[in-house]
């Protein structure tokens, strides 16, 4: 099956940049091709005489909802089947891990103290994009995924709100 991709994109996570296929872009990006065909097929069945407007101001052809619904349905969502994670991106699991046990605490954030091209060369997190992804499309992934994802990504992310994080975490 052929996959679609997104290269070249930043997520919400700073310390992780230009990147392909980042999960959260592609969740999100996949989420909104759904429901903007999901509602576009609603505008036909409800209200044909808007969705004829709509045609005739912007163009859009039922050709054209079918290509964002085949689109979102190809778009890569990274798995590692390996460590059974959704890595961040296309490449996030090759990466070092930045070892946070042993930074002190006022080395962070860490932006502010070691150069960008550092930190973009480890596993290191200002916030999670995956848990990030899982929170906002909770029904896009198994609750077995969410927990391990979440185990997997909270140790590496830096921040001094794990309430949060734990809040988040009890929501997906």
């Amino acid at each position: 099956r052929r996959s679609f991709h997104i290269h070249g994109v930043t997520g919400p996570d700073e310390y992780t940049t230009v990147v392909n296929n980042n999960l959260f872009t592609n969740v999100m990006a996949r989420a909104n091709l759904w429901e903007a065909a999901t509602l576009v097929r609603s505008l036909v069945e409800d209200d044909p005489q808007a969705f004829a407007r709509l045609q005739a101001r912007i163009g859009v052809t039922m050709d054209e909802v079918a290509e964002w619904e085949a689109c979102g349905d190809a778009l890569l969502i990274p798995y590692d089947d390996v460590l059974r994670v959704h890595p961040q991106d296309e490449h996030f699991l090759e990466r070092e891990l930045w070892d946070l046990e042993h930074t002190p605490a006022e080395m962070r954030p860490l932006l502010l103290h070691y150069h960008p091209l550092v930190i973009y060369r480890f596993q290191v997190l200002k916030q999670a994009d995956v848990v990030l992804a899982m929170f906002l499309q909770g029904d896009q992934f198994a609750p077995e995924a969410k927990r391990r994802d979440f185990e997997y990504y909270d140790p590496i992310t830096t921040g001094t709100q794990r309430c949060r994080r734990r809040a988040v975490h009890r929501r997906c």
